[in-house]
């Protein structure tokens, strides 16, 4: 008797939990800055992730140097319906250091990294990308 009411209070507690699959996409990227090997993964979301300030925002990531290995922050805006992203490079100090901007196609990204000082052309290819759905084709 004991058995079946913990079963049946298992059954109840695992069918009342919200799933929440599908809330993240990671895409993975190799190419160059200009003639310089990088790295560069972003998450997109379909909401932001969490800071008022940034209610705009669903895309945040990493790039690298690959000479360097050294991360760097992106924080910005994916746009489904044009493909294009704008991913925000954040110092050390937070700030926005550089904008890319990018534009898919396929399996590549090409689009334009600018300091302000400096602006340089940017091509990569999808090395992998990851779903919290294995079966989901993004």
């Amino acid at each position: 008797m004991k058995a079946k009411l913990i079963t049946l209070l298992a059954i109840l507690v695992l069918t009342s939990i919200d799933s929440f699959g599908g809330w993240y996409k990671i895409y993975n990227y190799a190419g160059a800055i200009d003639h310089y090997p990088v790295t560069l993964s972003f998450q997109v979301r379909d909401g932001y992730f969490g800071e008022a300030a940034k209610k705009t925002f669903n895309a945040i990531g990493i790039y690298k140097y690959d000479k360097f290995n050294n991360p760097i922050r992106l924080e910005g805006r994916f746009n489904q319906k044009t493909n294009e992203i704008e991913l925000y490079e954040l110092g050390g100090n937070g700030k926005v250091s550089a904008i890319f901007q990018l534009r898919f196609s396929n399996q590549q990204v090409i689009g334009t990294w600018n300091s302000g000082k400096n602006k340089r052309i940017v091509k990569l290819k999808l090395d992998n990308k990851l779903s919290d759905l294995s079966d989901e084709a993004f």
